[in-house]
Parts: structure tokens; sequence; C-alpha cells
């Protein structure tokens, strides 16, 4: 009789050069980690967050007291995070006073507070803790990519383009230092993906990065006034060095394209005491338009023209260039009603 199988299962692994040599031979092994930088040692299997329908499932069946209707919505605000899943069935079982509408209304007042109390039974820390400790160890192993996060906060983070960050002189720090060097910047979004804070989309057309929204919350909270302050005045700057260039040349299309979501979230009519912030915005209600996006182009036309009246005056030629560009994209919404 031969020896008995076994299953070795390694929970939590961090680096594929500390565990692998510690691996012993025959038998099966299953690592989880939220690296997945471990197709050298086996088959690699990438596990998405669950599927609305899963979340809904998990949270009935962890908290029977839960209604389908606030189980529904729960599952839409988290984003089927599996830790924030078990969080959330952890809280309502050990607090029978709170029902689903009462979590979701502190969900979506305090999230980040919330998001810090209580922990999975079969987890040593809540969303937030884990977050957070996720992050300090990332700016202790790759400063760079703790500095592109926290710039991506800022950012619409469910697509972000790496493109975004190779401007050197729009960055300071490690950050610009690995923004010039093709295998330190490969290297610092490496670290940025083996830390589990953000996801790798479309890694084979420039590819772009998407932050999950409660680790948005919480590594957006933990910022000062101060602090959120000059990370967005850091983001302004890194947007419009990224100007893909004139919007008549069809060719600058794909890169606008990615850049429009960012306008808003990165709060660039705050910026528009800089010239080529300006022209930045200009050239973006060109592209829209040109791209026979009227309403968004008309839309953007308003507020960058009413932004100009407030911070440079009625008479500014910027001002006068705004309105000028704004009557020339609102015939085209009526015609196109």
């Amino acid at each position: 009789m031969g020896p008995r199988p076994w299953l070795l299962i390694v929970d939590n692994a961090d680096r594929v050069d500390t565990v692998g040599p510690l691996l012993p031979a025959g038998g099966h092994t299953l690592i989880t980690s939220r690296s997945g930088a471990w197709g050298q040692l086996g088959t690699a299997v990438d596990l998405d967050v669950f599927t609305p329908n899963e979340t809904v499932s998990f949270l009935r069946r962890a908290a029977p007291r839960l209604d389908p209707a606030s189980a529904t919505v729960l599952a839409d605000e988290i984003d089927g995070l599996p830790l924030a899943v078990g969080q959330i069935a952890a809280y309502l079982d050990t607090h029978p006073t709170v029902t689903g509408a009462d979590y979701l209304r502190l969900l979506r007042a305090e999230r980040a507070r919330l998001l810090d109390l209580g922990a999975p039974a079969d987890y040593p820390a809540s969303v937030a803790a884990t977050i957070r400790l996720s992050h300090r160890q990332l700016a202790a192993t790759d400063s760079a990519a703790a500095d592109l996060l926290d710039l991506a906060l800022f950012l619409a983070i469910d697509r972000i383009p790496l493109a975004l960050f190779r401007h050197p002189d729009a960055l300071t720090g490690p950050l610009a230092t690995a923004a010039g060097d093709d295998l330190t910047f490969a290297d610092t979004i490496a670290a940025l993906l083996a830390s589990g804070l953000a996801r790798l989309l479309d890694p084979d057309n420039g590819g772009t990065v998407s932050v999950h929204r409660l680790v948005h919350a919480v590594l957006l909270d933990r910022l000062t006034v101060e602090q959120a302050t000059q990370q967005q005045a850091a983001t302004s700057r890194l947007i419009t060095a990224a100007d893909p260039g004139d919007p008549a040349d069809p060719a600058t299309w794909p890169a606008w394209r990615a850049l429009i979501p960012h306008l808003d979230t990165a709060h660039l009519l705050g910026a528009t005491d800089d010239p080529n912030t300006r022209r930045l915005l200009d050239r973006a209600r060109g592209y829209l338009a040109n791209t026979i996006n009227y309403r968004a182009a008309a839309d953007l036309g308003r507020r960058t023209h009413e932004r100009y009246r407030q911070a440079l005056g009625d008479d500014h030629p910027d001002t006068l260039r705004a309105a000028h560009s704004l009557a020339w994209t609102v015939p085209d919404v009526v015609d196109t009603r």
C-alpha cells in the first residue's frame, strides 16, 4: 500500500521566493495569495470578486434575517468584495437591532468607519484594517507604487490608463523616477498588483488598473484635508501633462476617450489658474463635439465658461473663447434632439 494522498494549504501567502523552497514534493498544494505571481509553481487561477448573485446568496445564508431587497442593494454597494461580504454578515449577526436598511444607510453615510467595525469570524481583521495594512506594506516595499495608488484615488477608479503615469515632469519623488524608466515602472506596477489593492485590465493594450470602491473609500478616508488637497492638485497636473493633443486629429481620439472620464474626478475645473489646464479643457470639449457627443460637449462648455467667469473675469481671453465655443456647441445639441 502506497503513501496516502495529501493536500497542503498555504493561505494568504505573500512571496513566491519565500514559500516556494518550503513546499514538499509529491501530493498537492493549494496556495491562496493576493499576488498573481505564482504561475512558476503550478497552475494559477485568478479569482474575481463575487458576482451580485453570489453576494446576495452568501449574505442571505449568513444573515437569514436580511431581506432580499436589502441584500441586493448591499451587494451593489460593496461590489462583491468577499471580505466585506463576510464582515457585513458578521456585523448583522452580532447586532440584532440593526436591519439591512439600517446597515445600508450607515454604509452610505460612514463607509470607511463602518468598514472598520468587526471582522468575519474566520479572518483576523476588518476590511478597513486589512486595506490600510496592505497600503503600509506597499509603501515599505515600493513607495512609488503607493504614491501611484494615492494619485489614483482622485481619478475615475474603474479604468485608469497606466500611460497616465508616464509623465516624469508632472510627478515627484520615487514615482517620477519610476515613470521615466521602463524597467523600474514595470517593477512598480508589479508591486501594486501584488498588494491586491488594484487589478490590471487590458494588459495587451497599454494596460489600465482599477481600484475597488471600498479600497478607494478606506484609503481616501485616511487622508487629512491638506493631504487630499495636495494629492488632488498633483492629479490635476498629471492629467494636464497627459494632454493628447489636437482633437481635430482622429489619431488622438483613443487617448482622449481614455482621459475624458477622469476630468471631473480630478476636479480639473478647480485648477483653471494654469493656462495649460485651460487649453486641455478646451480641447476636451472639442473632442466631445468632434465625436458627435454634443450634449457632453455643451455640458463641459457651460461649466468651463462659468468657472472661467468666476476665476478669470468676463473679459479674459479664455473666458471669451469658452463662450464662443459654447455658442457653437449648443446649436448642435438642439439639432440632434
